[in-house]
């Protein structure tokens, strides 16, 4: 069980403090919450209820430095499969992004930057499903690693272009 002022980080929100664990009423039931906030959106709060397995089951530890370079490091040597069936690529990739498993993220990431790649070497862009799909792989990626890292998302893009072959 997670502790208040716990750093976690949780599915496509990132990077969240666990302000308090607090107790609601629900239906006449008084039911336990996780109650998060984004460290980059001051606005926001997540409650989670506690005993909700499929929901806590998004809520992990931050990343250690090492555990980022190692997943950074073994990056060149994942195989990627692009998917052409459009819709069954989105589906697949939607699922990895909402998993929150890093390595998970970090190989999508992979795919679609190649994709990316071959698509401008033919004068072409990426649908733009893929286009958003990449824009919030990178928002929760460099979310959390730039926070573990302590630098910039800037620093940690530059950092994953640099174990990113540029074909594969």
């Amino acid at each position: 069980m997670f502790q208040v002022n716990d750093i976690i980080t949780y599915g496509l929100h990132g990077v969240c403090t666990i302000s308090e664990i607090t107790k609601k009423e629900l239906d006449g039931k008084r039911i336990e919450y996780y109650i998060l906030k984004p460290i980059n959106d001051d606005n926001s709060t997540i409650s989670i209820p506690v005993h909700n397995e499929k929901l806590t089951a998004k809520m992990r530890p931050t990343l250690s430095k090492d555990e980022i370079y190692s997943l950074i490091k073994e990056l060149p040597k994942e195989e990627i499969n692009w998917i052409d069936n459009e819709n069954l690529r989105v589906k697949q990739y939607k699922e990895l992004l909402g998993s929150g498993n890093p390595k998970k993220i970090l190989i999508l990431l992979k795919s679609l930057y190649l994709h990316k790649i071959e698509q401008e070497k033919m004068n072409k862009k990426l649908h733009m499903i893929d286009e958003r799909i990449l824009k919030n792989a990178e928002e929760v990626l460099y979310n959390q690693f730039s926070y573990s890292l302590n630098t910039s998302q800037e620093r940690v893009q530059d950092l994953l272009l640099k174990y990113m072959p540029a074909s594969n």
